[in-house]
């Protein structure tokens, strides 16, 4: 919808991007090279919107998770969050954390350890500076093992990183973008009632 009529600002869209730059407001640009020296010395590093970039098939997958914990120069936990009134974590929520973790299996990182975290928060406690820091504490002290974990008003979700199950989820999404398949509407009517989209949408849902 977005590459047939353009982006079209919102409130919700307005208030995820303040929540996102407060979520990097205490982050230091560091040169990626050092990152890398850092990861491989075997210490613990979370760099957050790390440029990832690996081969798939016939593709090449671009991405920037939030943040990725490496521990003796393994991925060990990837960090998704979403900001939403919803504590759902959607599919595409999904999806998008599992691209993230094959990239870094194409990269050649051991994934053997590796979990996703989907952190979904309610968009009023996006000025909340400390809630990040529990939330990570929370999500260690889970000894990652699968879960659902509440900080506050935040939902987070943690799972195992699965290699065949990721390429599953990836090939069904990738179906649609390389014109194999058309889009699947949603059958959520909350979703469509969210929509910026919604009085151009032929397949939204009827009320």
């Amino acid at each position: 919808m977005r590459f047939q009529y353009g982006e079209i600002d919102t409130e919700s869209k307005q208030l995820w991007s303040e929540a996102y730059d407060l979520l990097l407001a205490k982050s230091i640009r560091t040169k990626r090279e050092d990152i890398f020296r850092r990861i491989y010395s075997g210490e613990m590093i979370i760099p957050q919107e790390m440029l990832l970039l690996s081969r798939y098939n016939d593709l090449i997958l671009v991405g920037r998770p939030d943040a990725i914990v490496f521990y003796r120069s393994m991925p060990i936990l990837l960090f998704e969050y979403k900001f939403s009134k919803s504590s759902i974590p959607y599919k595409s929520y999904h999806v998008q954390a599992k691209i993230y973790g094959k990239l870094l299996e194409g990269m050649g990182f051991n994934i053997s350890k590796l979990h996703y975290a989907i952190v979904i928060v309610p968009p009023y406690l996006r000025n909340n500076q400390n809630l990040s820091k529990k939330i990570f504490e929370s999500v260690i002290k889970s000894v990652l093992k699968e879960t659902k974990i509440e900080v506050e008003e935040a939902n987070i979700y943690v799972f195992q990183y699965l290699s065949e199950n990721a390429k599953e989820e990836i090939d069904w999404a990738l179906d649609f973008w390389k014109g194999m398949r058309g889009a699947i509407p949603t059958q959520n009517p909350d979703k469509c009632i969210s929509c910026e989209y919604l009085k151009e949408c032929s397949s939204s849902v009827k009320f």
